[in-house]
C-alpha cells in the first residue's frame, strides 16, 4: 500500500473486487481477507469456487455475513461465472439480462471508480517483483535479545539445536523450541513474556524435510501442516491403494485452525501442544494427533541428553509428557495403507465447521475382508479422556470377528466404548462428548458395512459436505430519486480493501505518547482493600500507575459507577478496572497490568446466573412500566388450550474485530481524543468531566470504527475518559487499547432474558391472551438494560394481535460487568423469545407454527398492545411473496422425501415473521453541509461511520438535493464525525434510526442553501456555475440542520413505524453429531425505498448471520467462582464463519412500497436483520423433531429452551442411543 497523499494507488484486482462487491463494511477484516486471497492465489493461481471458499477458514467478519466476500472471491476462479451475475433489478438498466455492470468491472485503478471517489492526480503503479521481494523471509540474527532477558536463537543445524539442549542439562535451563509458536495465543501459560532464551527450529534443513516411499511419509519436526496436506495431496505411490488414506487425512488436517495458522504452525507443534495439555481441566484434543494416531503414525523423538533417536508410537509419546526435558520431536512417520482392504477415516465435532478446535473427535482404521475385520485394529478418540487414547478392549473386541455387520453384535461393541469412555470434567457436555464418540464408532461400522442399507448410508458421508455457497439479491430503484435508490459501492471501501483507511489506532501519534493499559480486578462482589505496583514498577519503561486516588474531587463517577474503583470501594464484578498503568511501549505496559496486584476482603460468592438472582432476590428498583392491554389473567383462565412455558435466551459478546481503544493528546490547554465511539458528544462531556476543563475544551474525533453494534455507545465513554485521565495527570499523549477478553470482561455483553409465559388460546390457535413475566440480567448496574427492557416490552407481540396482553419485566443485578447494548436490544429477544414461544405452544397443544402465526397476523388497521395503530402494514404481502418466492410447498415435499430416505440425516423448515419497530423519539441530530466556489461539498453530521455505509448513503442524499449525479458524487466529501461541528448530547449511532435522522437533518441544511441559491439558478447552468455566481456574490454558502424528535409520552405509542419482513431456513442436521447446516434461507424484507439497495441489502444479510451467532454458536457463561466470563477469545467464544452462512441465501426488498413515514420514503435496516435469524434454530428444531421421531420418541414438536442450540444440545435432544441404531 502506498499511503501518501500525493500519490493515486493502483488496486489490485482483490481489493478493487472485494469493493466494488461490497464486501466490506467497518472494513476491519477487510485487509486480511485480501492477504490471504493474495497468497492464496501466489501457491493456486487457478482454483475452483468451492477451493476458494475454504481458503478463508481462517478470516472472521463480525458484519458482512460473508455473502459479498465471497462473492467478489468467487470471480478469481479458474471456471467462475460470478462476474457477469446480475441482479434481480440494479442501477443499471437489464441487470438481469447483461450480467451487473459494476460486478463486471475489476477497477483496476482510480479511474475506473471516479464517480464514487476523488481521483488523485497521479498514480502509483504496483511493482509486483518488489513486492516478491519484501515477502521473502528475511534473515534473522542468530541471536536477539529485548528488554525483558528474552533471548530468540535461530538454530540452523541439528548438532547445534542437540548441543545446546545437552549443555542446558536435566533441567533444560530456560528453552523454549518453537517454530511458529501459535499455541502461545491459546495457551498462554506455554509462554514466558521474560527470561526465555527461545530455539527457532525453522531454519534446520532435517526439520523442513519432508518424502516418502512405498513404506510410509516422513515428516520433519518443523514442517507446517500446510506442507502436510500439499504434500499428500500430490502423494503418489507404486500401487494406488498405498494412498488412499491419505484423502481423509488431508480433510481432517485442513479442519485444524485455518489457513494462515497451518501455514506457520508445525504438525508435530500440534501433537505437543497436546502432549502437554493433558490435565483434567486442561486439555487439548489435537486434530494431528488423532490423524496420526488413526494412521498408526511413529513419532522420532530425538534425546539430545543421550544422544539416541526414540521411536515411540502415539500413545507411548503421550504417556512421556514429564519425560520431555532434552527432547524434541525429530520427525514423524506416517505408514501407508496396508492393503486395498484397509479402511481408515476420521471425525471431529466442534462448535462451528472452520476455525474451530474439536469438542469431540475421532480415527479408526481397520482391514475387512466381506463381513471379516483383520486384526490390526484403531478405534481412536479425543476429547473425551483428557488424553486422546486408544481404547484396546474395543479393539480387541473389533480384531478377527467374523460379522461385524451383526446388529447384536455392533450394539456390543459400541456398548463396550461406551462403558470404557471416562469423561474428564472440562468444558462439561459429558454426555454429549461420550455419546458423539460412541456414535463415531457406529459410523465407522457402517462406513465398513459392504450391505448398507440405503437409507444408513447417511451415516456414512463426511461432514461437511458443502457445496459452493450462492443466492440472489433482488430490489427495485426509482431512477426518478438518483442517486437515492441507486446501487452504489461505499464510498470507503476502496481505502478498506487497500490498507489505507485509518481507524484510531491507526492514526499517528506524537513522540513520546505513552501507551496505557487497564488493571482490571481478579474478584468480584468484594471490597479492595490494596494495591500493589511494586513489580510492575521494577519494568523498564514503566512511567506511572494512575488510580481512583489521583483523579479530581467528584470526577470518579459515570453512569456504570466508579470510573476507577478506589482503594476501600465496592468492586462488583471481576474485571472492574481498579486502574491504569502507563509506559513507554506497548510490552511495558501490557506486562506492568499483569504485574500489579491487588488484595481484597468481604468477599462473597458472586451472582452469575438468572437463578442465582432470582434466589437472592437481586433486583434494581427501576422497573419500566408493564405493557398491558385488556385483562390477560381472565381471558387466560376461560380460554380452552392454557399453555404455560420458560424460554431463556442467552447473552452474547459484541466481538468487533477493532477492541475499545482511544487516544488523548493535549494541545494548547485543551485535549484532542480520537475514539472508537458511537457516542461523540456522551465521550466529551466524561473527558471533560475527568480532566476537569469546559466541555469546549475537549475535541472527540471518529473517522472510521472498525465495528460496534452498540457495544461501543456508553461504555466507550469510559475508555475515552480513561485516556484522557491520564493525559491531563502526565501531561502527555496517551493511547490506551483494551484486550479482546477485556472487552466482555470489563465492558459488558449483550444480557440474558428469561421469560416466563402463560398463554391462552381458541382451538383453532388465536389467541385470547398472552401474559409474560421476562427476567432482565443487568450485570452490576442498571444502565443500557434499562432501555433494552422497554423495548422487549413494546415489541413482544411481535406480529401478533392479541387481544389481552401482560407483559412485565424484572431488573436483576448480577455480579459480572453491567450489559451493553447490543445489535437489536431488546427487539431480538423480543421478537425471537415471541417466535420461541410459537414454537413451544406448538409443541404443547400440537398445533402447526406456520397455521397459528397466519391465523394470528396482525391486519392493516389493527393497534398493538401499547397504542400504536398500523396505518401502515405490509406483512400480508411480505408473507405472501416470500411463500411463493421460496417455493413453500415444493420445499415441504423434497423435506419429506429427504427424510424418508436418511435415516441419519434430518432436515426441517421454519418460515418466521418479523415486526420490528423503528423510534425516532429522542434522535436529534445536528449537521452541517459547507459548498466551496468550485462546487464541492462537504457534509459533517452527527452519526458515526461504523460499517453501516452511512457517509455513503447521506453523500445520495445530499447530490439527490442539490441535482448532483452518481458519476459525479465525488464532488460531496462526507468528513469524520467531530464534536468542534457537532453538539447534540443525542448524536448516538444505533437504533437503525442514524441514516434516516441524519438525512432529514442535512435535507433542512440543503433547503436552507437551495433558498438562498434560487436567485442565482438560471436554465442550462451547471451546478459549478450556479456555485460560482453566488460565491461571487458574497451568499454564504454553510448551513447547519436539525432534527427534533421529542421522546413518547409516558402511555403513548413508542415506534413510530415498523419494518415488517420474514424469513424461511431450512436446515439439515447429522443425528449422530449434533451438526447442523443451514441449507436455505428466503427472505423478504419492507425497507421501503432503499437510499441505497447495496447497503442496505449488506445490513441485512450480516444482521441475520449476527443473529444465527447469537442463536446457534456463541455461548457465554461465567465463572461461578471468580464472576469471569468463561468465553472471550477466538479460541473458545465462536462467532460465524464462512461456513456458517446459508448454502444458498435469496434476498428480495419488497417492491413498490416506498414508506410515508420515513424520510425519503427509507426504513430502517441495520438490526432488523438480526431478529430474522429466528428461523435458524427453529428449522433446527424441525430437523430435530424429525430425528426423534426416527428414534422411536414420538413426534411431538422439541423446541429448545434455553438457546444457544449448540452442537451439543442437539445432539442429545435427537435422543441417539445405541438401543435406536436399529
Amino acid at each position: 500500500t502506498k499511503d501518501h497523499a500525493t500519490f493515486a494507488y493502483k488496486y489490485h484486482e482483490i481489493q478493487s473486487r472485494l469493493a466494488s462487491y461490497n464486501g466490506s463494511q467497518c472494513g476491519y477484516c477487510s485487509n486480511g481477507f485480501v492477504m490471504n486471497m493474495y497468497d492464496f492465489l501466489q501457491n493456486n493461481p487457478n482454483p475452483t469456487e468451492l477451493e476458494i471458499e475454504r481458503a478463508f477458514d481462517g478470516n472472521l467478519c463480525r458484519c458482512t455475513g460473508y455473502r459479498p466476500i465471497l462473492d467478489a472471491m468467487h470471480t478469481f476462479a479458474a471456471s467462475s461465472t460470478r462476474m457477469g451475475a446480475g441482479h434481480d433489478d440494479c442501477a443499471e438498466e437489464d441487470c438481469r439480462k447483461k450480467g451487473c455492470q459494476r460486478r463486471q468491472k475489476v477497477f483496476p485503478d482510480l479511474e475506473d471508480i471516479s464517480k464514487f471517489i476523488h481521483k488523485p492526480k497521479t498514480e502509483y503503479k504496483h511493482d509486483h517483483e518488489a513486492i516478491k521481494a519484501v515477502a521473502l523471509p528475511m534473515a534473522r540474527p542468530v541471536v536477539s535479545a529485548d528488554p525483558y532477558n528474552n533471548v530468540w536463537n535461530e538454530i540452523t543445524t541439528i548438532a547445534q539445536l542437540n548441543s545446546t539442549l545437552k549443555a542446558a542439562g536435566a533441567t533444560g535451563g530456560n528453552n523454549l523450541i518453537v517454530n511458529a509458536a501459535t499455541s502461545f495465543a491459546v495457551f498462554q501459560s506455554d509462554r514466558s513474556m521474560t527470561n526465555t532464551n527461545y530455539l527457532y527450529i525453522g531454519s534446520i534443513p532435517e526439520m523442513r524435510a519432508i518424502s516418502h516411499d512405498d513404506s510410509a511419509i516422513y515428516i520433519g519436526g518443523a514442517v507446517t501442516i500446510d506442507t502436510v496436506i500439499t504434500y499428500m495431496n500430490n502423494c503418489t505411490a507404486s500401487q494406488p491403494y498405498l494412498t488412499q488414506h491419505l484423502p481423509q487425512a488431508v480433510n481432517h488436517l485442513m479442519r485444524i485452525a485455518g489457513r494462515q495458522v497451518r501455514n506457520a504452525g508445525s504438525l508435530a507443534g500440534n501433537i505437543v501442544v497436546a502432549q502437554k495439555h493433558q490435565a483434567p481441566n486442561d486439555f487439548f484434543a489435537s486434530d494431528g494427533s488423532i490423524v496420526l494416531m488413526g494412521l498408526g503414525a511413529s513419532i522420532g523423538v530425538y534425546d539430545a541428553l543421550n544422544d539416541q533417536l526414540l521411536a515411540w508410537d502415539m500413545t507411548t509419546f503421550f504417556a512421556n509428557a514429564g519425560n520431555m526435558t532434552g527432547k524434541y520431536v525429530a520427525n514423524i512417520t506416517i505408514p501407508m495403507a496396508s492393503s486395498p482392504n484397509e479402511v481408515f477415516m476420521s471425525y471431529k465435532v466442534a462448535m462451528r465447521q472452520q476455525g474451530a478446535h474439536a469438542e469431540v473427535n475421532a480415527a479408526m482404521k481397520a482391514t475387512k475382508n466381506g463381513t471379516t475385520l483383520g486384526p490390526n485394529v484403531i478405534v481412536a478418540i479425543g476429547g473425551v479422556a483428557s488424553t486422546i487414547t486408544r481404547y484396546t478392549q474395543v479393539e480387541q473386541q473389533l480384531a478377527n470377528t467374523t460379522d461385524f455387520t451383526d446388529t447384536t453384535f455392533i450394539k456390543q461393541v459400541c456398548t463396550l466404548l461406551q462403558q470404557s469412555l471416562v469423561a474428564a470434567p472440562m468444558d462439561g457436555r459429558v454426555e454429549f462428548r461420550k455419546a458423539t464418540a460412541v456414535n463415531d464408532l457406529f459410523k465407522f461400522l457402517c462406513l465398513l458395512n459392504p450391505n448398507l442399507p440405503a437409507t444408513y448410508t447417511s451415516a456414512t458421508t463426511p461432514w461437511p459436505t458443502r457445496p459452493v455457497s450462492g443466492g440472489s439479491q433482488s430490489f427495485q430503484p426509482d431512477p426518478t430519486k438518483y442517486p437515492v435508490s441507486q446501487a452504489m459501492i461505499k464510498l470507503e471501501a476502496p481505502f478498506q480493501t487497500s490498507g489505507m483507511a485509518k481507524y484510531t489506532n491507526d492514526l499517528p501519534w506524537p513522540e513520546r505518547t505513552l501507551q496505557a493499559r487497564i488493571v482490571t480486578s481478579t474478584q468480584g462482589n468484594c471490597t479492595l482493600a490494596s494495591i500493589d505496583t511494586s513489580a510492575a514498577q521494577q519494568l523498564p519503561g514503566f512511567v506511572q500507575f494512575v488510580g481512583a486516588a489521583d483523579m479530581l474531587p467528584g470526577t470518579n463517577s459515570w453512569a456504570n459507577g466508579d470510573i476507577i474503583v478506589p482503594i476501600g470501594g465496592s468492586v462488583s464484578y471481576a474485571g472492574q478496572i481498579i486502574g491504569v498503568v502507563l509506559a513507554s511501549d506497548d510490552v511495558t505496559a501490557w506486562l506492568a497490568a499483569f504485574a500489579v496486584t491487588a488484595t481484597y476482603t468481604n468477599g462473597q460468592t458472586p451472582i452469575t446466573t438468572i437463578a442465582q438472582a432470582i434466589t437472592a432476590n437481586s433486583t434494581s428498583s427501576n422497573i419500566p412500566p408493564p405493557v398491558v392491554r385488556g385483562d390477560a389473567a381472565k381471558a387466560y383462565s376461560t380460554s380452552p388450550l392454557q399453555v404455560t412455558g420458560t424460554i431463556q435466551i442467552g447473552p452474547q459478546n459484541h466481538f468487533f474485530l477493532e477492541n475499545h481503544t482511544a487516544t488523548c493528546i493535549p494541545r494548547d490547554g485543551e485535549y484532542e481524543v480520537a475514539a472508537a465511539t458511537q457516542m461523540p458528544v456522551g465521550c466529551q462531556m466524561t473527558c471533560a468531566q475527568v480532566a476537569g476543563v469546559p466541555t469546549s475544551k475537549v475535541t472527540i474525533t471518529t473517522k472510521l470504527v472498525g465495528g460496534g453494534f452498540g457495544g461501543k455507545i456508553s461504555h466507550s465513554t469510559q475508555v475515552a475518559a480513561l485516556a484522557t485521565l491520564c493525559s491531563a495527570i502526565t501531561g502527555s499523549a496517551v493511547a490506551l487499547l483494551i484486550s479482546l477478553d477485556q472487552c466482555s470482561q470489563t465492558f459488558g455483553t449483550r444480557d440474558v432474558k428469561k421469560i416466563q409465559y402463560s398463554a391462552g388460546l381458541n382451538k383453532d390457535g388465536t389467541f385470547n391472551s398472552l401474559s409474560c413475566n421476562i427476567y432482565n440480567t443487568c450485570g452490576a448496574a442498571n444502565t443500557d438494560e434499562f432501555g433494552d427492557a422497554i423495548v422487549m416490552l413494546h415489541s413482544l407481540d411481535n406480529c401478533y394481535n392479541i387481544p389481552n396482553v401482560n407483559f412485565s419485566a424484572v431488573m436483576l443485578l448480577t455480579n459480572y460487568a453491567p450489559s451493553a447494548a447490543c445489535r437489536g436490544p431488546g427487539w431480538v429477544h423480543a421478537v425471537h423469545g415471541m417466535e420461541s414461544m410459537v414454537s413451544d405452544i406448538c409443541r404443547q397443544t400440537g398445533l402447526d407454527p406456520i397455521a397459528l402465526r397466519e391465523a394470528n397476523f396482525y391486519q392493516k388497521g389493527d393497534s398493538t398492545p401499547d397504542g400504536m395503530i398500523l396505518q401502515y402494514w405490509s406483512l400480508g404481502s411480505v408473507w405472501s411473496q416470500l411463500k411463493a418466492s421460496a417455493d413453500y410447498d415444493t420445499k415441504v415435499a423434497d423435506i419429506a422425501t429427504f427424510n424418508q430416505a436418511n435415516r441419519w440425516r434430518k432436515r426441517g423448515l421454519s418460515m418466521v415473521p418479523t415486526r420490528f419497530g423503528i423510534s425516532l423519539a429522542g434522535a436529534n441530530f445536528d449537521s452541517l453541509i459547507a459548498i466551496y466556489p468550485d462546487g464541492t461539498v462537504t457534509v459533517n453530521h452527527g452519526g458515526n461511520e461504523i460499517g453501516q455505509g452511512i457517509n455513503t448513503r447521506l453523500a445520495q442524499v445530499v447530490a439527490y438535493k442539490f441535482g448532483i449525479s452518481a458519476e459525479n458524487i465525488n464532488v460531496v466529501s462526507v468528513k469524520p464525525t467531530c464534536t468542534n461541528v457537532i453538539s447534540a448530547p443525542s448524536n448516538v449511532t444505533g437504533g437503525s434510526v442514524t441514516a434516516e435522522m441524519n438525512a432529514a437533518s442535512l435535507l433542512h441544511a440543503a433547503d436552507t442553501l437551495l433558498r438562498r441559491l434560487t436567485p442565482f439558478q438560471k436554465p442550462g447552468q451547471t451546478w459549478a456555475e450556479v456555485i460560482a455566481a453566488a460565491s461571487g456574490a458574497g451568499v454564504p454558502l454553510t448551513s447547519t440542520g436539525w432534527t427534533n424528535a421529542p421522546p413518547p409520552g409516558l402511555n403513548s405509542p413508542m415506534f413510530n413505524y415498523n419494518v415488517c419482513a420474514a424469513s424461511l431456513t431450512v436446515a439439515e442436521v447429522d443425528m449422530l453429531s449434533g451438526q447442523a447446516e443451514i441449507i436455505s434461507t428466503d427472505m423478504v424484507y419492507d425497507c421501503g425505498l432503499s437510499t441505497s439497495p447495496l447497503l442496505d441489502i449488506g445490513q441485512i444479510e450480516g444482521g441475520f448471520i449476527f443473529g444465527v451467532g447469537m442463536l446457534m454458536t456463541e455461548e457465554l457463561a461465567w465463572d461461578p467462582v471468580t464472576g469471569l466470563p468463561t468465553a472471550t477469545t477466538h479460541w473458545n467464544y465462536k462467532i460465524p464463519c464462512s461456513f456458517t452462512i446459508p448454502e444458498t441465501l435469496n434476498i428480495a426488498l419488497l417492491k413498490d412500497a416506498p414508506n410515508p413515514l420515513g424520510v425519503l420514503g427509507s426504513k430502517g435496516t441495520g438490526e432488523p436483520g438480526v431478529c430474522m435469524a429466528a428461523s435458524v434454530p427453529q428449522a433446527v428444531e424441525s430437523a430435530i423433531t424429525a430425528a426423534r421421531a426416527a428414534n422411536g420418541l414420538g413426534s411431538t414438536r422439541w423446541t429448545c429452551q434455553t438457546y444457544p442450540l449448540t452442537v451439543d444440545k442437539s445432539q442429545q435432544a435427537c435422543g441417539t442411543t445405541i438401543s435406536n441404531y436399529f
